[in-house]
């Protein structure tokens, strides 16, 4: 149900910026704060935040906010998506945010997937994990996302 809230909260902003707190503990883990380089893939979970140096850009993983994807083990006549929420941050009051999309029955990491643009960067998202299975509950999932970003 709460996942529910937070996807109508994303359809009504549309493209609007607003804040969202992960809060400073995901799931008992901790959060992890490291530099990152352009076009070299890297992990990241809930709450991170990545530097990319080159660019004096933050990145944080807010959340997954979808996750349809076609659980293995179950036949789909969709494969679904699943779909993450990124803060991106140029300094004080430069705050956006930019939603990364993955198809569902997809290789990973998928490299066909389309880059979103945001002003001189731009970002794929390369794989989600973990990949929904038919017996596993996803509500409370750990998902760690693999992203590579080009400039």
């Amino acid at each position: 149900m709460r996942h529910l809230a937070l996807i109508a909260l994303l359809l009504a902003a549309g493209c609007r910026d607003f804040a969202v707190d992960a809060g400073e503990d995901v799931m008992g883990r901790p959060f992890r704060s490291f530099d990152v380089e352009p076009n070299v893939p890297f992990e990241m979970g809930v709450g991170d935040e990545a530097y990319l140096t080159v660019a004096d850009l933050t990145i944080t993983f807010s959340m997954v906010f979808e996750d349809t994807r076609c659980p293995v083990g179950e036949t789909c006549e969709q494969p679904g998506r699943a779909g993450m929420l990124l803060d991106i941050s140029r300094g004080v009051g430069d705050e956006s945010q930019i939603i990364l999309q993955i198809p569902g029955e997809v290789a990973t990491p998928y490299r066909l997937n389309d880059f979103v643009q945001h002003r001189q960067e731009r970002f794929q998202l390369l794989s989600l994990n973990p990949y929904p299975h038919a017996d596993t509950d996803q509500s409370n999932a750990v998902y760690s996302a693999r992203i590579v970003i080009d400039r």
